[in-house]
């Protein structure tokens, strides 16, 4: 008799966790060796309108209605303020529900073994107050400026040159306009030429680059500060972060990846070292730092 009055509040409880609200947002999570992209379709017309990575971005008080994936091995995803884990499988599709009701930084971690660079596959959820949340959602389908300073206009040219065989900034293309042209929409079809965008293949979209707060699977800061895996932090998420670009943590990395964080790039896992000259490098991060 016990059991049977317990069995009714247990199965009422289990009922309500697969309840999703009408304003659900929907994005696809696909894990990565060795860090995580997320999709949004903004107003659900089947067209991806933002492609990100490492870190996901939310409205507090909102469902968002994760569909999670794999381009690899077996990942598993998990932000353990939020909800339970949930595993990324190569050819496999698996729902999760997030919700927080309070704005702050929620700090995740891959928790299935997935090759090297496993203890450091990081993410980050981001929960904005709602209003906040619909300027990230303005700026991020919106197309970055193009570059005024010499420096990065030189930049530009070097990301053409030595890195558009695998990343994306949304449309870059040479001639499309002088010197570059943008297309407000991301190439979802890694390997193949898109309308305006050029090929890509699996390495982070960076049109925005620095609307994110980490980078290299959120491994380290793009804004000054400490670069320590810490703790969840509420109340702190802005839209558009602030402060001084971590310009030697972008060098570091440009430098040598693979110093940084174990990668395989001859077997196309991470980043390769493509033997950058100082220059380029002080060019290529002038460029990188105007990507909001």
């Amino acid at each position: 008799m016990i059991l049977a009055v317990i069995a009714v509040f247990n199965v009422n409880a289990i009922l309500k966790l697969d309840e999703v609200s009408d304003d659900a947002i929907d994005v696809t999570v696909i894990g990565q060796q060795w860090w995580w992209e997320f999709r949004y379709d903004t107003d659900d017309d089947g067209v991806v309108d933002i492609i990100t990575a490492s870190q996901l971005v939310m409205p507090a008080g909102r469902d968002v209605r994760l569909q999670i994936q794999s381009r690899d091995v077996i990942h598993s995803f998990w932000i353990p303020a939020l909800n339970g884990k949930k595993d990324a499988v190569p050819g496999r599709t698996h729902p999760l529900v997030l919700e927080a009701a309070e704005p702050g930084i929620y700090q995740g971690q891959c928790t299935e073994f997935c090759g090297l660079s496993h203890g450091v596959m990081r993410m980050q959820v981001k929960v904005l107050p709602p209003e906040e949340y619909d300027v990230w959602i303005d700026a991020m389908t919106t197309p970055p400026e193009q570059p005024t300073d010499e420096l990065a206009k030189a930049g530009q040219d070097v990301f053409v040159q030595q890195c558009t065989s695998c990343h994306q900034v949304n449309g870059l293309e040479p001639g499309a306009e002088a010197p570059y042209g943008y297309a407000r929409l991301p190439n979802p079809d890694y390997g193949e030429d898109v309308g305006s965008t050029l090929a890509s293949k699996n390495a982070p979209n960076l049109t925005h680059l620095m609307m994110r707060d980490t980078f290299a699977g959120s491994l380290l800061d793009l804004y000054e500060g400490s670069s320590d895996f810490v703790e969840t932090t509420v109340g702190s998420a802005e839209a558009v972060p602030s402060g001084e670009p971590a310009v030697n943590n972008l060098k570091r990395w440009l430098r040598n990846p693979e110093d940084v964080k174990p990668m395989n790039p001859e077997n196309n896992q991470g980043m390769p070292d493509l033997g950058l000259s100082e220059q380029q490098i002080d060019e290529l991060v002038a460029y990188l730092v105007t990507l909001k």
